[in-house]
């Protein structure tokens, strides 16, 4: 399992789209620009893609963690808004980590899922399984990301980007669902 910090593919794209964005900029260096913009955008769709590819549920949110932390990093200190979105999103990020280990536990899962109170299914359960903090994370990251989809000049290569995030959350939120299943019997 691959740990947070650790993909620097990501970092390495993250850092090619923020020198192109800057050089798009200015006057004379704006193919330089888009050529950094275009390869670090190919560099991180392939690291994302590597990541859902070995159906490892923490290797993904590894990867997101890794991007996340990458954007506040190397992004404009005057945003202030996207930070904190950003630092939230690390925040869930390690409370779902933290509920996947839960999982793994089997048995004290099983006494966790008796705490959950099923009376409001919307609230407290997602497909008849405990809504854990592997839930949020997926709600609100979609929901996070889906915003980034309705900003003026989202370009084309990132919309495909944010769709391909948004397509792997729903996805490894059903593989959550099914090894709760399991573990629940």
């Amino acid at each position: 399992m691959e740990k947070r910090g650790q993909n620097n593919d990501i970092l390495y794209a993250v850092t090619l789209i923020e020198e192109g964005r800057k050089l798009h900029f200015v006057e004379g260096t704006e193919a330089e620009g888009l050529r950094r913009f275009k390869d670090g955008s190919a560099f991180l769709k392939q690291a994302f893609l590597d990541a859902k590819a070995t159906n490892d549920l923490a290797a993904i949110l590894n990867a997101e963690y890794d991007f996340l932390a990458a954007e506040i990093a190397m992004g404009d200190p005057d945003e202030t808004l996207a930070k904190g979105s950003a630092e939230a999103g690390l925040e869930v990020i390690e409370d779902a980590l933290r509920a996947l280990k839960a999982l793994a536990l089997g048995d004290a899962y099983k006494a966790v899922d008796l705490a959950y109170p099923r009376h409001d299914k919307r609230a407290w359960r997602y497909k008849d399984m405990p809504r854990d903090a592997f839930h949020v994370f997926c709600a609100s990251h979609k929901s996070r990301l889906q915003n980034g989809l309705k900003r003026y000049g989202v370009s084309t290569i990132d919309r495909a980007f944010i769709t391909l995030r948004v397509n792997t959350i729903s996805a490894i939120e059903e593989a959550y669902c099914a090894m709760q299943r399991k573990a629940l019997g």
